[in-house]
């Protein structure tokens, strides 16, 4: 967290500015816990950097929960196209926002249905 302190001696205080420069997923495709059909899937989010500088994402995929393979690294674009997948099943993904400030946000493990 980026934190400025600033004393005032004489008034037996002082002032806390945080200032908040972690991106921020907003929203997701597919929506968390959705059922989608078979076929080709892409994975798609929004995020923001609250100081206006520039995103870079990881993005994690896997069928277990617990162990998530990194699938893309750095890339500048808010989607990640997966494929086809045809088996019946829970995925799960998230997405690592990175600022140009070298400052983090994992997202939350989302998951999605595929049926048959």
């Amino acid at each position: 967290m980026n934190t400025k302190t600033y004393k005032y001696k004489d008034l037996g205080f002082r002032v806390v500015k945080r200032g908040n420069t972690i991106p921020k997923i907003l929203s997701i495709n597919p929506e968390n816990y959705k059922s989608i059909d078979k076929g080709l899937v892409g994975l798609k989010w929004e995020a923001i950097s609250v100081n206006g500088g520039n995103l870079t994402y990881d993005v994690y995929f896997g069928t277990e929960k617990d162990n998530l393979l990194k699938v893309s690294e750095a890339q500048t674009e808010n989607s990640y196209n997966l494929g086809e997948i045809n088996e019946k099943g829970i995925y799960y993904w998230k997405v690592a926002a990175k600022s140009d400030k070298g400052r983090v946000f994992e997202s939350p493990i989302y998951r999605f249905y595929v049926e048959v």
